[in-house]
């Protein structure tokens, strides 16, 4: 029998940090699947970690004081700079977020095409669940690179940039960029094909019912549509709603510079210990900060109790000793695998969030606080646990579910709640400044005054460039943002 597969797709080459697009595979490497339990085995190579710069480096959740890098100008990546800054164009010469999407997508359209051409054997069941699998995770891929390169998709954007939409296994496919308003509509064709899926939750890798509600919730609350999000979150909630203790099943551990990080920044994930501990996942995804530097801003850090577990456990005091710094040490947000690693898949504690957002925005207060009282019981010892003030209005009820988002996921929600607040009329907009030096060419010009850097709510600047080497590789099909 002929051994999967395929073009350097399973396994560790899905997280290895060469470019998908760099080199198109030879034509004739790849060898047939023939048995539903191969494309099982397939599927499960799919990689669980990926890289989001404007989730880490773009939200006011993050920030770079002056005197932090006037100690150690060095420690700071040039490409963490260009995406602080939001800069129009990006020197690094490869784009990970971008090629290891497009390798999942590659490797979901290589499964759908099998399975519409029933040329591999199995039981139906078996076959139908693997192909509203397939089209969850493209979904996912597509949503996730939206959030990045396009604009909030609106009435007015409509016809703007989105996406190109490979969804065959031909490497000459057009490359040209769909619409947004046809990007979305893709992504949401292959949402309610993946909703067929009546599978429990079996391994918290892999793909079941409630994960495609929780991510269900979240894609229409994106939207807007917040009685979607409300019907899923409840389905995903009746299916599962298991939260974690932090009190009772968080500690530190010290390292020998004396940095005290949270005991899973030691878990290696995708391990055991590191799936069974995130149990309130429904799906083990996680984003990846490449740069090791998660720097919370004083305005995050400010929205914290100070006995509030997750301050306690994730913002690290004097993490920037770990890089050589004497003075400025600052705050890192460290919260698994010590390698930069955030959870980011669909979890109970935001389905019960998004649970009282959409009660908040149809007046129930009541039911909004006691939503979000429920994860927060979770994230402090009982002794020091207090329930919020009841807002006063709507409004206040909205944005303390905003709030309470932004502490329970600040680097893995926050750039995605900024996009579509910044169209919300019933929530203040978000405007992003920065204090920092020009930029000249590649190059911070530390000579020069500082300037203030103002990103508006209706910038084109939240549609983040694509990589020059994306561009080239498509041959000029590809187009560049327009700013």
């Amino acid at each position: 029998m002929k051994k999967i597969l395929l073009l350097l797709l399973v396994g560790a080459s899905f997280v290895a940090c060469d470019s998908f697009l760099d080199e198109a595979p030879e034509k004739s490497s790849a060898k047939t699947l023939e048995t539903a339990e191969e494309l099982d085995i397939l599927l499960n190579g799919v990689t669980y970690s990926y890289y989001s710069d404007p989730d880490f480096f773009c939200t006011d959740n993050f920030d770079i004081p002056l005197e932090v890098y006037d100690e150690l100008p060095g420690a700071f990546s040039f490409n963490i700079i260009e995406q602080y800054l939001f800069n129009t164009q990006l020197d690094n010469a490869l784009d990970y977020c971008w090629n290891m999407r497009y390798r999942t997508i590659w490797l979901c359209n290589y499964a759908i095409k099998v399975l519409d051409e029933n040329s591999i054997t199995g039981s139906e069941g078996q076959k139908m669940e693997l192909k509203a699998e397939a089209h969850f995770l493209r979904a996912t891929e597509y949503f996730a690179l939206a959030l990045n390169y396009c604009l909030h998709p609106t009435e007015a954007n409509a016809s703007e940039p989105g996406l190109p939409l490979r969804t065959s296994t031909d490497f000459e496919e057009n490359l040209s960029r769909a619409s947004l308003a046809d990007t979305y509509r893709f992504i949401e064709e292959d949402l309610q094909e993946a909703l067929k899926m009546d599978v429990d939750i079996k391994r918290n890798w892999r793909a079941s019912k409630a994960a495609v509600e929780a991510f269900a919730a979240r894609y229409y609350l994106y939207l807007g549509d917040f009685a979607k999000a409300e019907q899923y979150a409840a389905s995903a909630l009746a299916k599962h709603s298991e939260m974690i203790d932090y009190d009772a099943e968080f500690y530190t551990v010290t390292d020998a510079l004396g940095i005290a990080y949270p005991m899973t920044n030691t878990y290696y994930s995708f391990r055991p210990e590191w799936l069974n501990f995130w149990k309130g996942q429904y799906m083990n995804r996680s984003l990846t900060n490449a740069h090791w530097k998660s720097l919370p801003s004083e305005e995050l850090m400010s929205l914290y109790d100070p006995l509030d577990k997750r301050y306690e456990m994730f913002m690290v005091e004097n993490y920037l000793k770990r890089f050589g710094f004497v003075t400025n040490q600052h705050v890192g947000y460290i919260q698994g695998g010590n390698f930069g690693e955030y959870i980011a898949g669909p979890s109970t504690s935001e389905m019960y969030l998004i649970a009282a957002e959409t009660k908040a925005r149809k007046g129930d207060i009541a039911g909004a606080m006691n939503d979000i009282e429920t994860v927060r019981v979770n994230r402090f010892a009982a002794a020091d646990y207090a329930p919020l003030a009841l807002p006063a209005n709507k409004k206040d009820a909205i944005q303390t579910v905003i709030d309470e988002r932004r502490r329970e996921m600040p680097f893995t929600s926050r750039w995605y709640d900024i996009r579509r607040i910044n169209v919300d009329p019933e929530i203040d907009n978000i405007t992003i400044r920065r204090k920092f030096y020009p930029l000249d060419g590649n190059q911070v010009n530390m000579e020069a005054t500082p300037i203030d850097y103002v990103i508006e709510p209706g910038s084109r600047l939240f549609a983040r460039p694509l990589n020059e080497a994306v561009i080239n590789l498509s041959n000029g099909q590809t187009k560049q943002n327009e700013y």
